[in-house]
């Protein structure tokens, strides 16, 4: 019984569509229960009862629903009025319709009842259903000629009754559903609606107070207005019409350009979504902060309709990971300083001049990349990652900006080497170049000639020589250095070959050339030495070999780096020289192109070679000394590079000493007193 009551009886509250409904269809009814004055008038005329008696009853019956219209608040009560007197009508419409055609005016009762339901109230249909069976009873009692116009019995009107009540029941179905699915429409959206800003407010909650900015980006670039409380902070609010670039353009003007030409690919829709967003950038620096940026794109039916851009503060972040790779660098600074002393100093000694060139606004143009290419490459080979990737950016930038480097760009490298200059001397101490190291071997030599009574010319240039660097302590130096450029790329364990030949080198005089020779060290490793993958497939053995040699034959020194690798691929120097506008047509051109700035045969640039500018850069050098170089190659065998300077017995900065008192020594006494005093 309660569930039929809950279902016959609505909800207390009225909604505002409900209320303006039911408003317009209360007043439709009355209209239309007033156009049945007339109506009934002429139905009273063709059926020979009295009009006058039509219109008044009319009337009295339409005075309740007139009043009741006036007064009731609640529009829920005046739709049941109008169901009673919907049924009044009816008695009164059978009444004055008596005749041949007063059993076809009970059509009205049922049609009336379907009506109803128009109100979305059970109750007045259930008003209705009542008042009907109780005018069809009584009158039947009291007055059967007004309901039936023949000796109808009892079971006529238990019949009607039947009817109405099944009417009834299917109406009050069809008003209920109506209620709940179209009256009620309203409060199921607002339910649904407020819950949705239930679930809006947590998630605005959420998404400001974390630590990520949100916005979201239409096809043309305009920002929406909505974007979380951070993302506010950081690029300011909605602004109809601005662009993201201008947003982000006043945080770092310098990439509001390069933002804006990326994002037209993606406008344009001509190049795949993926490969469009790739071009975007993915950090941005607004004085002390950089932003990291990512993208999402929202895509419905196969199209763009928005672009998600999730911005985090990874300033911080940044900051540790320079400072791990500090600490990391630190270390291995440590370590090269128990290891090779004498190589870290020197090392110290050439980059430190290379800075101060680079910082100079004067060096610019060729000069300055390879200055700055040099100094990476040895950053580098001393596991100085920092450093060594601040310089790969430098050289992107000085591609970019066809040669010219800012100040901004000197003053920040000069800050990043005096503080590892800084962190060198505190490892140093205050002595670090004013000390002769001396082998022991060589020591316990120099004893044994002042006890044999050996010339005193000869134990003079003896120890002077001291101060000479063996190509043995170089050459060691540089093979470590070329299998640990091996491992990082993925070459396997080198097998690095040194044949110094007991060649003494001035360290003054050759410092500039060893410097650059990282270029032709990291050339062949790279370039040259294939993987061991490669290597087995083609019949070699798995480790590839570099072969690192010295030689002094009479008056000229020899310094070459050979190799075992894939040998130069002149077919393709040939095309890249060609693409560069260079001369290809003979071998001699060939060789010629390998040593111009900017030509390489890598497809990629990386952290040690592929911008084409190392092998021009050694050979500068060994020209500036006054040497030559030559390449000889074999596609599929390797490559050899030999450098040459002649005459180095009259600068008297490369010797091969033997035993004391040998004729050598004996042949290179006389000048070399004269050299060295």
């Amino acid at each position: 019984m309660k569930r039929l009551i809950s279902y016959l009886v609505l909800p207390v509250e009225i909604s505002a569509f409900e209320r303006q409904y039911l408003a317009r269809m209360n007043r439709i009814a009355l209209i239309f229960f007033f156009c049945h004055i007339p109506v009934f008038i002429g139905v009273a005329a063709l059926a020979g009862t009295s009009p006058t008696r039509a219109a008044i009853l009319t009337l009295l019956a339409l005075i309740g629903p007139a009043v009741a219209y006036k007064t009731l608040q609640n529009p829920r009560h005046l739709s049941v009025v109008f169901g009673f007197t919907a049924m009044c009508m009816g008695g009164i419409l059978v009444h004055i319709g008596q005749g041949s055609m007063q059993i076809e005016m009970h059509f009205y009762f049922f049609v009336l009842i379907a009506l109803l339901a128009v109100f979305a109230n059970p109750l007045a249909i259930v008003t209705a259903a009542v008042t009907v069976a109780l005018h069809h009873l009584t009158l039947y009692l009291l007055l059967p000629r007004s309901v039936f116009n023949y000796d109808a019995s009892i079971w006529a009107v238990v019949v009607h009754f039947v009817f109405v009540i099944l009417e009834s029941v299917a109406a009050c179905f069809v008003a209920r559903s109506f209620f709940d699915n179209v009256i009620g429409l309203e409060k199921i959206v607002q339910s649904r609606t407020n819950a949705l800003s239930d679930r809006n407010r947590d998630m605005r909650l959420v998404l400001d107070n974390v630590g990520q900015g949100f916005l979201t980006i239409e096809p043309n670039g305009t920002v929406s207005a909505e974007r979380s409380a951070i993302a506010a902070r950081w690029v300011g609010g909605y602004v109809p019409g601005k662009k993201i670039w201008e947003h982000l353009g006043e945080l770092d003007s310098a990439g509001a350009d390069w933002f804006r030409v990326a994002w037209d690919s993606i406008a344009d829709d001509v190049l795949p979504l993926d490969m469009s967003i790739d071009q975007l950038p993915r950090r941005w620096t607004a004085g002390k902060t950089t932003f990291s940026l990512e993208y999402r794109p929202l895509i419905v039916d196969g199209r763009l309709t928005q672009m998600l851009l999730v911005m985090s503060d990874v300033s911080a972040q940044l900051e540790r990971e320079q400072s791990e790779i500090e600490q990391r660098d630190f270390m291995r600074l440590f370590q090269c300083l128990l290891k090779d002393k004498k190589g870290l100093l020197e090392f110290f000694s050439e980059a430190d001049d290379l800075v101060s060139k680079i910082v100079t606004p004067e060096v610019t143009g060729p000069e300055l990349r390879r200055l700055v290419h040099t100094l990476k490459g040895n950053c580098a080979l001393f596991g100085l990652s920092a450093l060594a990737a601040f310089c790969h950016d430098l050289e992107s930038n000085l591609l970019d900006a066809g040669g010219a480097m800012t100040g901004s760009k000197r003053e920040q490298l000069g800050r990043i080497w005096g503080l590892f200059a800084s962190n060198l001397r505190s490892l140093l101490g205050s002595d670090r170049a004013d000390r002769v190291e001396v082998d022991q071997t060589e020591y316990a030599a120099v004893l044994d000639a002042l006890d044999g009574n050996a010339a005193r010319e000869e134990i003079a240039l003896r120890i002077k020589t001291w101060q000479f660097e063996t190509a043995r302590t170089r050459l060691t130096r540089i093979a470590e250095q070329t299998r640990a450029i091996g491992s990082r790329l993925g070459k396997g364990s080198l097998n690095v070959v040194i044949e110094p030949n007991d060649v003494l080198l001035f360290p003054e005089s050759w410092s500039a050339f060893w410097s650059s020779f990282t270029h032709a060290i990291r050339n062949a490793v790279d370039h040259g030495i294939e993987s061991p993958e490669e290597r087995l497939a083609v019949g070699k053995p798995r480790e590839g070999q570099i072969r690192l040699t010295t030689k002094l034959l009479d008056d000229e020194l020899w310094v070459e780096i050979a190799d075992d690798g894939r040998g130069i691929a002149w077919n393709l120097v040939r095309e890249r020289a060609a693409a560069a506008g260079l001369p290809h047509e003979s071998r001699e051109a060939l060789v010629e192109a390998l040593f111009h700035d900017g030509l390489t045969t890598k497809g990629e640039i990386s952290e040690f070679s592929g911008r084409g500018i190392g092998m021009g850069a050694v050979r500068a050098i060994c020209r500036k000394m006054g040497g030559s170089v030559q390449i000889t190659s074999t596609e599929g065998k390797g490559t050899c590079l030999s450098f040459r300077w002649s005459n180095v017995h009259d600068r008297l900065d490369a010797l091969v000493l033997g035993p004391i008192s040998s004729p050598t020594i004996e042949n290179q006494t006389q000048e070399a007193e004269g050299h060295l005093q």
